[in-house]
């Protein structure tokens, strides 16, 4: 009995170790910087909100191709672990994007 639980806890313990190493990751666009949106022209406030763009299909993809992550984050968080990640990676993206077409309007580029 208590070598039956000691190696439940065992294997509890090394699973939730794996699985915490198992959220996918997108990465976070940052917000642009006050320097960034004086300096900035209208061509290269229109390269980064392409790049942005990208950014976002490209998470957009990812979440969608089912890997090894989406088994394993299940398992250890339900899923949830890589849902929040999902939210923070496309939230950061839309932010940028926000500012970026801020400032594409305050310089009333065409």
């Amino acid at each position: 009995m208590e070598k039956t639980l000691m190696t439940l806890i065992f294997a509890a313990l090394v699973a939730s170790i794996f699985s915490a190493c198992t959220t996918k990751r997108y990465g976070r666009l940052q917000s642009i910087t006050e320097k960034e949106a004086t300096y900035l022209s209208c061509d290269a406030v229109k390269v980064e909100i392409d790049k942005a763009e990208h950014f976002v299909n490209n998470v957009s993809l990812k979440d969608s191709e089912f890997t090894k992550e989406d088994v394993l984050g299940f398992l250890g968080d339900l899923g949830i672990g890589n849902k929040l990640e999902y939210n923070e990676a496309i939230e950061s993206a839309n932010l940028r994007l926000e500012e970026l077409n801020t400032i594409h309007t305050n310089k009333k580029c065409s």
